[in-house]
């Protein structure tokens, strides 16, 4: 079936943990699948019984998000519990199969669920609905994973007459930008903002992300950057909150980037990119673009956009997450991933030559670790935040695997990394006179892991913009 692919995908993509007691022996593990199954088969029915006049994007497809999110929680439990050294590691992997074909029957080829929703699009056209340009994304991407009927592809084509986007957009009441003077500020940190409870069994981060945006808008106020590029705010509703916590301070918004539809196959399970982006400055020419190297359900990829004072570019801004993980494989996609963005630049570069072209986010280069992606970074970009030779420690690190190992007493020392960067693409002579300036912004403490915002810390760069 889609066994090996999931156990390697999920065996690598610990993401997305259910909120529930760790199973500890399989008879506790028999029981979460019982509870599991029936509170999905539950949620399933609402999409039945809901009634037509009540249907609308907000009662249908958010909640079907939030579905999505479930599954890849227990899939992520069970796929974590086959990593252990326990008796119930064997459970785990009969779960996995057991819970795969529970969605098959249940959710992937319940007829009844994919014609409700068929139905409710169908509805919502008729009726003229206020559809966004990422709602019409995300209720493509459903329909297209129908295969099937001519009238899938009817109600695809009603949905394309205005271009779908893979994100949302908010324009808020606060004033914009336009006044330049030397440089700009740019504050790039992964959140952290997941579902469930992945802090607890990979990140370490004690509270859900619910708890924590409060303490992390109050770091994003503090910093002041003109633009904040956010990784890990994997859920729409986080991407609602930021946008409902900084809208006084910040006008132009990118969220939800890059959605990852459940629709009625197993290769549309997945999480969204986690990309998020506010900014002071007039943004134009927003620009998802998907990695074509990955390796399990994330959408991965690149996020861009030109700054503006309202009537001249002043900087083409990159942000990203790359692919994660240790391995020798995951170190060769990412440099595929690197080239890929180095060839957009050049191809924006071709466009635009005289701007500072910036790229930031959590690239998962362990820095000093000597992998191929490591060579591409010495050799395109100019990096202000760790001289090269230096020794990370805890006082310039942007991550640490402290947290995990706390939450778990595991008895080991902290291993720190600089995974996250902020860098200037050597484009050229100019790049010689154009400099960046980063510095910390602290997310957690290791006095104080319970209350730590993020495994991550925060970038905050300033970038000149002059030559002279």
């Amino acid at each position: 079936m889609h066994l090996l692919r999931w156990t390697f995908f999920l065996l690598l993509t610990p993401f997305l943990v259910s909120q529930e007691p760790l199973p500890r022996i399989p008879l506790e593990l028999e029981s979460y699948i019982e509870r599991t199954e029936t509170r999905m088969a539950q949620k399933l029915n609402y999409f039945l019984t809901l009634p037509d006049e009540e249907k609308s994007y907000e009662t249908m497809m958010r909640p079907w998000n939030r579905f999505s999110n479930e599954i890849i929680s227990h899939l992520s439990m069970l796929s974590y519990l086959m990593t252990l050294d326990l008796s119930i590691s064997a459970s785990a992997l009969e779960a996995i199969v057991s819970f795969q074909e529970f969605l098959i029957k249940e959710c992937m080829g319940n007829a009844a669920v994919r014609n409700a929703f068929k139905v409710y699009i169908n509805e919502a056209i008729s009726r003229g609905d206020p559809l966004t340009p990422n709602q019409r994304y995300e209720l493509l991407s459903l329909l297209r994973s129908y295969q099937e009927t001519p009238r899938c592809g009817m109600l695809e084509a009603m949905l394309t007459i205005e271009p779908p986007l893979p994100y949302t957009s908010w324009i808020s009441a606060t004033p914009d930008k336009r006044d330049v003077e030397d440089g700009i500020t740019v504050l790039n940190c992964n959140s952290c903002l997941v579902p469930g409870d992945f802090p607890y069994l990979y990140g370490g981060v004690a509270q859900v992300w619910q708890e924590r945006v409060a303490p992390l808008i109050e770091k994003l106020l503090q910093a002041d950057a003109d633009i904040v590029c956010l990784q890990e705010a994997f859920s729409q509703d986080a991407s609602d909150a930021l946008y409902e916590a900084l809208q006084g301070h910040y006008t132009y918004f990118y969220g939800a980037i890059a959605p990852r539809t459940l629709g009625f196959s197993f290769e549309t399970i997945g999480i969204p990119s986690g990309l998020f982006v506010a900014s002071k400055y007039p943004i134009v020419a927003p620009q998802f673009t998907a990695f074509s190297q990955v390796s399990f359900p994330i959408n991965y990829g690149l996020f861009d956009f030109l700054v503006t004072d309202g009537e001249r570019p002043l900087a083409h801004i990159y942000t990203t997450h790359m692919q994660a993980f240790d391995h020798p494989l995951l170190a060769e996609a990412r440099a595929l991933q690197l080239q890929q963005i180095l060839d957009k630049m050049a191809e924006d570069y071709a466009k635009e030559e005289d701007l500072p072209y910036f790229l930031c986010g959590d690239l998962n280069i362990n820095c000093g670790k000597g992998e191929s992606s490591e060579k591409l970074l010495k050799k395109y970009f100019y990096n202000d935040y760790l001289a090269e030779g230096s020794p990370i420690t805890e006082a310039n690190s942007t991550y640490t695997d402290y947290f995990s190992n706390y939450k778990l007493d595991l008895q080991q020392p902290p291993h720190f990394q600089i995974l996250d960067y902020a860098l200037l693409l050597r484009n050229g002579e100019d790049s010689k006179e154009r400099r960046i300036l980063t510095k910390r912004i602290s997310m957690n403490q290791l006095t104080d892991p319970e209350r730590a915002i993020s495994d991550h810390h925060g970038l905050l760069t300033y970038i000149r913009l002059g030559k002279s």
